[in-house]
């Protein structure tokens, strides 16, 4: 798998999907925080590439709500509405 596919599951797994089980309308994703989780292996510019990624939206159904941080620079938070998916209608039900 590569880095930013990792990344991307990895954000889903920890942030995104226990979000939606939930039932919260938005989650909160901080760059800074996922390159702790994963000890650093992964740069900390990739992982904003891939939370700023219309893949990484696409794939996972989410629109990114709002950005955090400095004028100048990268998001220090990146924040996404929650959409519901076939998976997580699935599970209503």
């Amino acid at each position: 798998m590569l880095p930013p596919d990792y990344i991307a599951q990895f954000v889903h797994e920890n942030y995104i999907d226990p979000a939606r089980k939930r039932g919260d309308k938005a989650v909160t994703v901080l760059p800074r925080e996922v390159y702790k989780a994963l000890d650093c292996a992964c740069s900390l510019g990739l992982i904003h590439g891939v939370l700023g990624s219309m893949k990484f939206r696409n794939t996972y159904g989410l629109t990114l709500a709002r950005t955090e941080g400095p004028e100048e620079g990268l998001p220090t938070k990146y924040t996404f509405k929650l959409h519901l998916t076939k998976s997580a209608s699935a599970s209503k039900n």
